[in-house]
């Protein structure tokens, strides 16, 4: 309708700033478990404020998101194998050192221990060894056209290649003159003709065992990212093992009773440690000199043979202490109870039991 009044011309100005009620002055402070990182006397420097959380407290003996301990990282058998070294070489299928009889025909069922099973390292380069018996030094060994045998060192035939089967940790040894012929015992221990062999055959495998060796670590690395122990562990050095769960000291008595409640004052804690090679050392008792650790089944003992029952793995944890693992029993490790007795634990290590865990200190 013409009748409506027209609209205002003016409207009313807007409110003023003075006008805003003004801001209380009683706000209450932040909870004390917030921590606000945009004021000066923070280190921290993102802008807003961050919980504090307490960190999760696992069930006790379980150490939960540490990494499993793990062998010494950059090693290799291999490196046992150099000029000057003195080796046993344990054929997989038998489980004994190979030796040279007095005829010079080789057999897989030789003694631990004995100079006649053990062979000493002539090594050129590129993985080419030649192999001398200790005892028989005449003879090394030999993988010929038609048999493998011990042979004297003027024959072409006595210079082998290295083969390493790397995800067994084992090798293999080829004739240089017949390539694919390779050193071979069966499970009775006697020789396997060359021409029926083949890398990946049982009976082309075996483990090497060192006997001696020059020192050679020097910049082994843990799989953590760290210098490992073991470059402090030259072949026949002195340690100590000391228990991170009974806070004690392990040590051998002169009846070769194995023990764990020794402080480290006590000459019964102190062990010679014999270097075998890629992380694995024996431990002998430095006061009782025919003693040494042995893992025996579920049981660990101080009235160790010289075979690789007394053989153990070196694995390292993050925060440098040590578990070691029965080579003969992979899934066994060196373990101390609630009663300080000792065992071969074989709980599975990654649950992180502190009865397994042990420090290791170099005395020279």
């Amino acid at each position: 309708p013409s009748s409506y009044p027209p609209p205002p011309s003016t409207y009313p100005p807007p409110p003023q700033p003075s006008s805003y009620p003004p801001t209380p002055s009683t706000y209450p402070p932040p909870p004390s478990s917030i921590l606000r990182t945009n004021c000066p006397s923070s280190p921290c420097t993102p802008v807003g404020y961050i919980q504090q959380t307490p960190p999760y407290q696992f069930p006790h003996g379980i150490i939960q998101s540490v990494p499993s301990p793990a062998a010494p990282c950059g090693m290799s058998i291999l490196d046992v194998l150099k000029e000057g070294s003195v080796v046993e070489l344990i054929c997989c299928t038998t489980g004994n050192p190979l030796y040279v009889k007095r005829n010079g025909q080789l057999d897989g069922n030789g003694p631990f221990g004995k100079s006649k099973s053990e062979f000493c390292v002539h090594s050129s380069q590129h993985g080419i060894v030649a192999l001398s018996n200790r005892k028989r030094n005449q003879f090394f060994l030999s993988v010929q056209q038609r048999q493998t045998c011990a042979s004297r060192s003027d024959n072409d035939d006595v210079t082998l290649l290295l083969r390493a089967i790397s995800h067994k940790g084992y090798v293999a040894f080829e004739s240089l003159v017949y390539p694919e012929f390779f050193l071979a015992i069966d499970s009775t221990g006697k020789t396997v003709a060359p021409q029926n062999t083949h890398l990946d055959m049982k009976e082309a495998q075996f483990s090497v065992r060192a006997k001696e060796q020059l020192h050679r670590h020097a910049d082994i690395m843990t799989a953590f990212g760290r210098p490992s122990i073991v470059n402090k562990l030259y072949d026949k050095a002195l340690i100590q093992l000391g228990n991170k769960h009974a806070k004690k000291y392990l040590g051998i008595s002169n009846i070769g009773q194995l023990f764990h409640t020794a402080d480290s004052g006590d000459s019964l804690t102190i062990f010679i440690i014999h270097d075998r090679g890629a992380g694995v050392y024996s431990f002998q008792s430095h006061a009782n000199n025919g003693y040494c650790l042995e893992s025996d089944g579920n049981c660990v003992n101080g009235k160790g043979k010289p075979d690789q029952s007394s053989d153990f793995r070196l694995l390292e944890n993050i925060d440098g202490t040590v578990c070691l693992q029965s080579l003969t029993s992979p899934n066994s490790f060196v373990s101390v109870d609630n009663t300080i007795a000792l065992s071969m634990n074989l709980v599975h290590i990654e649950t992180g039991e502190h009865q397994t865990i042990f420090t290791m200190m170099p005395l020279n």
